[in-house]
């Protein structure tokens, strides 16, 4: 019998939130708590080998919000240069000694910790494991650490998608709608449960 594959995790949270503003979307309240600390504290009970948070914009304050858990904070100093190269710092940062790697935005407020450990258990070496809604392709997804070169290729302000799409080889992981929800405007905020930063909905 082979040992369970080891599988790190790294959560996105550089970005500025321009669409949210004046607040930023890592603030809005979910289940009584920062959408950080919500979607961080889902990804650290999901228990991946490590957790990555990788931070950009308003560093300190993010870092703080989560100082609390098991986790590694890095900063992307360059995070208004897009997506990319926090998904690059991150894997690199993952990477060492693991099989796969969780890429996971933090603005998906209702992906739980039940969804990622059904990508977990779904995830083979080797293979690249998505999430799914109504089978079209959506995030989290679970990398290869084989793909750490195709990752530090990653340019722009796009993240892993174009690593995985028009492939026929994934292993897809049906999620539903939680798969789709990040929460970049106001709108999506409040549909989806959220308060804002303040309190009032």
């Amino acid at each position: 019998m082979t040992d369970d594959p080891r599988i790190a995790a790294v959560v996105l949270a550089a970005g500025r939130s321009l669409r949210m503003a004046p607040h930023h979307k890592l603030d809005l309240i979910y289940d009584g708590t920062s959408l950080i600390e919500h979607v961080v504290g889902n990804v650290v009970a999901a228990r991946f080998e490590r957790v990555v948070v990788v931070l950009g914009h308003r560093a300190d304050a993010m870092a703080q919000r989560i100082g609390h858990l098991p986790v590694a904070c890095i900063v992307n100093a360059a995070y208004a240069d897009g997506l990319s190269g926090s998904v690059r710092l991150g894997f690199a940062s993952a990477c060492p000694g693991m099989d796969g790697i969780l890429i996971m935005p933090a603005d998906m407020p209702r992906i739980t910790a039940e969804h990622l450990l059904a990508l977990k258990a779904a995830f083979r070496p080797g293979r690249i494991t998505v999430a799914t809604d109504g089978g079209a392709l959506r995030n989290p997804v679970i990398l290869p650490a084989g793909l750490e070169t195709a990752v530090d290729g990653l340019t722009g302000d796009a993240g892993a998608r174009r690593l995985f799409e028009g492939r026929d080889d994934l292993i897809q992981v049906e999620i539903g709608p939680p798969a789709s929800l990040d929460v970049d405007t106001h709108a999506a905020a409040l549909a989806s449960g959220g308060l804002l930063p303040n309190g009032v909905n």
